[in-house]
């Protein structure tokens, strides 16, 4: 009888650490899996070659971008000082409502440039 008991508890903890390993590689933390967002992702995001653009809007969408990470940052330094669940949850929502309007902007402009965007997925 010991050894049936024991057996069985060796089974479930193989299946529990299992069971770990394999949610650990769902996706990384952000909900969109490996594939990422943004420029030059293979993701949801707006894919632009490099070369279809000019220095002047390089500069425009560095600028963009750097204002873009300056407000994330803020938001996320307010994430890591709060430990109120539920205000962790609107600051995510509204990371989330950001970076949707930041890729939004970005496409426009590329757009208005006459630039089409779009991923082809491999």
């Amino acid at each position: 009888m010991k050894k049936v008991s024991i057996k069985i508890a060796l089974a479930a903890l193989m299946i529990a650490v299992g069971t770990l390993g394999v949610q650990a590689q769902v996706c990384n933390g952000t909900g969109f899996g490996f594939r990422g967002t943004g420029i030059g992702a293979k993701g949801t995001g707006t894919c632009v070659n490099s070369t279809q653009l000019t220095a002047e809007q390089k500069a425009i969408l560095a600028e963009l971008s750097a204002e873009h990470q300056a407000d994330m940052k803020v938001l996320r330094d307010k994430m890591i000082a709060t430990t109120d669940l539920t205000e962790k949850i609107a600051i995510r929502k509204e990371m989330a409502d950001l970076r949707t309007a930041h890729q939004a902007e970005v496409k426009k402009l590329l757009e208005s440039w006459g630039i089409t965007t779009g991923c082809r997925r491999r």
